[in-house]
């Protein structure tokens, strides 16, 4: 059993450096997680879009990401 859970931030450009940020801390809470078995045995996933830092990107890259990932279990950050 897996939770998906789905993002979208600047993972290239001139502001990269926050979403690198981002991403590393909601990876390392998600590890700790796990590590605890705050789930029991569910696996957490986590799916990040790149944006750019842009507002337009980050409304396309959620949709995309619901519509092809349907049990999407939540959006983080948006």
């Amino acid at each position: 059993q897996s939770a998906l859970f789905v993002s979208s931030a600047p993972l290239t450009g001139p502001a990269k450096h926050l979403g690198i940020q981002y991403t590393n801390g909601i990876n390392a809470y998600f590890k700790y997680s796990g590590d605890k078995k705050m789930l029991g045995d569910c696996k957490i996933v986590f799916e990040i879009y790149d944006d750019h830092y842009e507002p337009f990107l980050t409304s396309k890259n959620i949709s995309t990401a619901l519509s092809r990932n349907k049990k999407a279990f939540g959006i983080l950050g948006v």
